[in-house]
């Protein structure tokens, strides 16, 4: 859910469920009767889109295109403006080739094994194919079975958009963005 949202999350499964939620990036004011109870003993966990950068960075792959050099790497840097071993500018060919999982400042990590179902609030925030929060979500949750996307926006006149929140719905269904746009 966007970070406006999480304490709103937090308070109605407090409030209607009677169970207590955790949640990622969240310690509560000292003054305040809040609470982010442990995990491990919380049945609803809560994050905002902004913080699963914290959890989970792209790995890349690199290659120089000069002829002589043999330059590959695997590593976290985006790019390089030069190559390391002969030095020719903008030679480097870099592609990302893995969501890599980190655990954040507190020790806590985020691991999407650990879910059967996630909600996301505001879905229409993975409506673009190419922003690198939609690419990480898909990519990262893409296994866990069960997904319920909400959101009060409506999506205009472009149903183009919605191609990215059927797909990671129904990856079967909605595999082609060309063939859904005819």
């Amino acid at each position: 859910c966007p970070s406006s949202l999480k304490l709103n999350w937090k308070r109605e499964i407090d409030s209607f469920l009677k169970q207590h939620s955790f949640v990622y990036k969240y310690a509560p004011p000292k003054r305040s009767n809040n609470v982010n109870h442990p995990k491990e003993y919380c049945n609803f966990h809560i994050i905002n889109y902004e913080s699963l950068e914290t959890y989970f960075k792209y790995e890349f792959s690199h290659k120089c295109s000069s002829p002589n050099c043999k330059f590959k790497a695997v590593d976290m840097e985006k790019k390089y403006d030069k190559c390391p071993i002969c030095a020719t500018p903008k030679s480097v060919k870099s592609r990302r080739v893995n969501v890599v999982p980190f655990k954040d400042k507190q020790g806590v990590e985020l691991n999407p094994d650990d879910y059967d179902l996630i909600i996301l609030d505001e879905c229409h925030y993975i409506k673009n194919e190419a922003a690198q929060r939609t690419k990480v979500i898909k990519k990262v949750f893409k296994d866990v079975p069960k997904k319920i996307l909400i959101s009060g926006t409506p999506i205009k006149s472009r149903p183009m958009e919605f191609f990215s929140i059927l797909n990671f719905l129904r990856p079967e269904e909605y595999n082609s963005s060309h063939e859904f746009g005819k």
